[in-house]
């Protein structure tokens, strides 16, 4: 029902014809403010044009608007009638739709993931689905951007092969999300969906100028699921933000550790970086280059001579204050095992804002 009231609303302010909505006994469930009635209260055939319909659940409803004094308007409202019946309830229904079932699934709302189902092809056995959602990523208040990436997502991922785009919203922001079925059984059963992401990311940039960053889902099978994926990808972009990430696709199950690191006390955060780094982190003025040479050789396979190139310093440079980090910490950068306690300490100082190791991502 409530699909019927979000879609009668939106008819109402495109056309500007007065429709209400009620139960098959006349008690309105929906009534616009031009007509004066209230939820609850019943209509009466001697002052409203009226029509009954039925949903495909056989579910039986009354559409009905205020009663004009000349015959050619209250012919005219019946007409009206008749063409929100067929949009609401007709045979065209699919074109409600895809959609907007898809955006209320995504928003929560009861009732709608079943009824997508119902009209989406069905998944082979070896398919699952991904969740992509975008967000405009230099302009908090989205305006038309978000629009403008709505289109390109459209396009990328048509609904006559089988996607659903749309826009809906989370908390105080407004995301793009396309649904999308890819095979899984592969070794990276996330790779179809990444190369998607980008693929958006990259097109929107290039053809309507908009920064775009895009997170994907884990895969699902029930479209009783959507809601939480959509929550999954917006906690994931916000994620993003919180430890700086510069990617332009956010992969959920790539961002195990931010997801660790973001959920204990910032009393176990700090505890961890004394632990791994030395009381000398808050007291030593060169702590702060070094960590930022070891953040890139991190990045760089712990190799010192990519990581001079990368630098634009020269590679005893780069041994010199890994061995002085060394000297600090205890710890050999260059072990795997102390390579990647570092790179705990740098994703938390990333993440509590207390100085930033590298300017680039610290996700692959």
């Amino acid at each position: 029902m409530e699909l019927y009231i979000a879609e009668l609303k939106r008819l109402t302010d495109k056309t500007g014809f007065q429709a209400g909505l009620a139960d098959k006994n006349g008690k309105v469930l929906y009534c616009p403010a031009g007509i004066g009635l209230k939820a609850g209260e019943r209509i009466s055939d001697a002052d409203f044009t009226v029509i009954d319909v039925s949903d495909s659940d056989g579910t039986d409803y009354i559409l009905f608007s205020a009663k004009e004094n000349e015959k050619r308007s209250s012919e005219l409202s019946s007409g009206l009638l008749k063409l929100f019946s067929e949009r609401l309830f007709g045979s065209d229904r699919a074109g409600i739709s895809a959609e907007r079932l898809f955006i209320s699934a995504l928003e929560g709302r009861s009732g709608s993931s079943e009824k997508l189902g119902s009209i989406m092809p069905k998944l082979n056995n070896d398919m699952q689905y991904r969740l992509l959602t975008a967000c405009c990523a230099d302009d908090e208040t989205h305006g038309g951007q978000i629009t403008q990436v709505r289109e390109v997502a459209s396009e990328l991922f048509p609904e006559d092969q089988g996607f659903v785009t749309g826009i809906f919203k989370s908390g105080t922001g407004s995301f793009v999300s396309a649904l999308c079925a890819v095979e899984e059984g592969d070794a990276s059963r996330s790779e179809k969906a990444e190369q998607m992401a980008l693929q958006l990311a990259d097109t929107a940039g290039a053809e309507v100028m908009v920064n775009v960053r895009v997170a994907v889902s884990s895969g699902f099978r029930s479209l009783s699921r959507l809601g939480e994926m959509a929550l999954q990808t917006v906690a994931t972009l916000r994620l993003g933000e919180d430890f700086g990430i510069g990617s332009k696709c956010l992969v959920y199950e790539k961002t195990g550790l931010e997801r660790l690191i973001s959920s204990i006390s910032e009393e176990d955060r700090l505890e961890y970086l004394r632990a791994v780094l030395g009381g000398q982190y808050w007291t030593d003025r060169s702590m702060q280059e070094l960590l930022n040479t070891v953040s890139v050789f991190l990045q760089c396979n712990q190799n010192s001579s990519v990581t001079a190139k990368r630098m634009d310093v020269h590679r005893n440079t780069v041994n010199n204050r890994l061995e002085k980090f060394s000297r600090i910490t205890g710890l050999d950068c260059s072990s795997f095992s102390d390579g990647v306690r570092v790179r705990i300490a740098l994703l938390i100082i990333r993440y509590m804002g207390q100085g930033d190791p590298s300017e680039e991502s610290m996700i692959d």
